[in-house]
C-alpha cells in the first residue's frame, strides 16, 4: 500500500517509516467532478492527496461570484494547513477534475506531525508553497491578460492531473478559474483554438500544442515552479498516472 501512496508527489517525498504510519489510516477514494471538498467555516475531517484528480480552491464573494486562487493535484495535498491549524476551512474547495485521491483523517495528520519532525517539516514547506501560489494568483488576476492566464491554468490542470487528455473543463469551471463571465471565456478559448493550441468540445479540452501553449502562458507558471524549487519541492516531472 505504501508504494501506492507514492503516486502522490508529496507522499513520495516521505520516508518509509512515515508512510507506514500514514498507511494505517489513509484510504484511496474516488472524487467526482464538481463535488465539494471543503466549505467555509465547516470542520475539516481529512487531508486529501490527489492521484489523478485536481482540487480547486475558490474565493467566493457574497453575490456568489468566485475566482480560483490555487489548485492541488498529484504534486501536493489539500487541507494540510487546516488540519494542523484551526481544523476549520476558510475557503471553498471543490473537485475540478475527477479522479482518485488518498484521504487521511485529520487526527492522523495532527498526531504524525507531533511525533515526526520530518513529516511536520514537509507539511510546512508545502503550506509555504501554497501561500506563494495564492499570492501569485492574486497578482496574475490583476496584471495578466486573459488568454495568458487561461493557457496557464489549462497547463497546470494538465500537469497536476498526470497528463489527463482530454481535460474535463467546462465553461463554468474555466470562468471560475479566471474570475470572468462565460462569454469572456469563450472569446479567450476561441483565440487559443484559432492558433491551433487546443481543441474544445462539450466540456472537454485537448491540448494540441503544449509548447505553443507554454509560450502563450503568463510568467506566473514558471515563477511558481521556481519558488517550489527554492523551497525544495521539485515541480516536475509529475508522477505518471
Amino acid at each position: 500500500m505504501t508504494n501506492d501512496l507514492r503516486e502522490n508527489a508529496f507522499l513520495a517525498r516521505l520516508s518509509q517509516p512515515t508512510l507506514d504510519v500514514l498507511a494505517k489510516s489513509a484510504q484511496r477514494i474516488d472524487m467526482a467532478h464538481g463535488a465539494g471538498v471543503y466549505e467555509p467555516e465547516c470542520a475539516v475531517s481529512a487531508a486529501y492527496f490527489p492521484v489523478s484528480c485536481v482540487l480547486s480552491q475558490v474565493s467566493r464573494m457574497r453575490d456568489g461570484s468566485g475566482v480560483e486562487t490555487a489548485m492541488v493535484g498529484k504534486d501536493g495535498a489539500a487541507g494540510i494547513i487546516e488540519c494542523l491549524g484551526s481544523g476549520r476551512a476558510v475557503w471553498e474547495s471543490q473537485v475540478q477534475v475527477d479522479g482518485a485521491a488518498w484521504a487521511a483523517p485529520r487526527q492522523a495528520i495532527v498526531d504524525l506531525a507531533r511525533e515526526d519532525a520530518s513529516f511536520s517539516s514537509e507539511c510546512w514547506r508545502l503550506a509555504e508553497a501554497q501561500v506563494v501560489e495564492a499570492r501569485m494568483s492574486t497578482a496574475c488576476q490583476a496584471l495578466h491578460k486573459g488568454e495568458a492566464r487561461l493557457a496557464r491554468w489549462i497547463l497546470e490542470a494538465h500537469d497536476r492531473s498526470g497528463g489527463r487528455d482530454p481535460l474535463p473543463l467546462t465553461q463554468e469551471i474555466l470562468a471560475t478559474m479566471l474570475g470572468v463571465q462565460r462569454t469572456t471565456v469563450t472569446a479567450f478559448q476561441g483565440a487559443l483554438q484559432r492558433r491551433g493550441l487546443l481543441a474544445a468540445r462539450r466540456g472537454k479540452i485537448w491540448i494540441k500544442d503544449k509548447a505553443g501553449l507554454e509560450a502563450v502562458s503568463c510568467e506566473c507558471r514558471s515563477t511558481v515552479r521556481e519558488r517550489r524549487l527554492f523551497l525544495g519541492l521539485e515541480p516536475k516531472p509529475y508522477p505518471a498516472a
